[in-house]
């Protein structure tokens, strides 16, 4: 057990003071000052006293221990007995908790100081907008409200880089855009159909209008979940044909993960290729949509020319836009 704790070997410490196999040179005054003191205030038969010392291993690392010194008489001759626990593993899981607990009292006071900023100025100015008062600008107003919706949403990212933080002992940081997968290569006849599966019909029609406003030049079709989507899909794809879906993870019936395992189960998989278009910002989803072949990327809504403009580049989709 000694050689486990400290690293030495028994021929190597026979003989030796005990304290001069415990510390260091550097180290050995503190320690023996807090024993001293812990034994000036222990009584003879001390059993429930303890002292936490910082001792050293053999290749000079520090060890917590914790140091309890018993003394007993055995005809007559007094003998002092040193017990030692090794405490570096309990400290190492106390260290890691207090971490923990700062992150999570970070956490907190984001969701209850800085997430509330922009949200009540947002609420402020949509009061103002519906009010009789005509003294403003709407476009000045739209502006302001734009500019704390981004600033809302940094805020959001911040709390779930947080988040996975506690769970994973790094420092995330995750862009609103996720490269997971690659594409298939398609041949010069293929032909590619667009489906939006998302439960809010308004979010379907502002990223419909952003891929057409994009050049988009063929139909897109639009579901309320994953039911309807996969009925269409087993009934309408034809062998030149690709699947592009963009596909939101929470919804009624079939939500997005289950789109997912469906999809690995059918014969035409590899004509199906998904983009997860959702507003989650979880950092826990985004690694688990790198388990599914079929995702090629992860974006955050809404759609953007922007992003449009990298889905294009990524997976060579620009035979299919104007």
């Amino acid at each position: 057990m000694a050689q486990k704790m400290f690293g030495w070997k028994e021929p190597e410490v026979l003989g030796k003071n005990i304290f001069d196999v415990l510390f260091t040179e550097n180290n050995k005054a503190i320690q023996l000052k807090k024993l001293s003191t812990y034994l000036a205030n222990s009584s003879l038969y001390s059993f429930n006293k303890t002292v936490e010392l910082t001792g050293n291993h053999k290749d000079l690392s520090d060890i917590h221990l914790e140091a309890m010194i018993v003394s007993t008489i055995d005809e007559e001759e007094q003998i002092k007995i040193f017990f030692l626990n090794d405490l570096s593993e309990l400290k190492n899981q106390y260290n890691i908790i207090e971490a923990q607990n700062q992150q999570l009292r970070e956490i907190a006071w984001m969701q209850s100081h800085t997430v509330r900023a922009p949200l009540v100025r947002i609420m402020g100015l949509i009061n103002l907008l519906d009010s009789e008062n005509k003294a403003y600008q709407p476009k000045e107003l739209i502006s302001l409200i734009n500019q704390s919706a981004n600033e809302l949403d940094k805020v959001i990212h911040e709390i779930s880089n947080k988040t996975y933080e506690l769970e994973n002992g790094n420092n995330a940081q995750v862009s609103k855009m996720l490269h997971v997968g690659s594409a298939s290569q398609k041949d010069e006849h293929s032909l590619l159909k667009i489906i939006l599966i998302d439960d809010d019909p308004l979010i379907s029609y502002l990223n419909k209008l952003a891929l057409y406003d994009n050049g988009f030049k063929d139909e897109i079709h639009c579901f309320v979940n994953g039911t309807s989507a996969m009925e269409y899909i087993n009934n309408g794809l034809q062998p030149n044909e690709t699947i592009l879906i963009f596909l939101d993870i929470y919804m009624p019936v079939m939500n997005g993960w289950e789109v997912l395992d469906v999809l690995q189960t059918l014969p035409i998989k590899n004509q199906v290729e998904v983009i997860i278009l959702t507003s989650s910002s979880d950092l826990f989803e985004k690694e688990k949509a790198r388990s599914y072949p079929n995702v090629l990327m992860y974006l955050e809504k809404e759609l953007t020319s922007e992003n449009i403009t990298e889905i294009k580049k990524v997976i060579n989709y620009n035979s299919f836009f104007i």
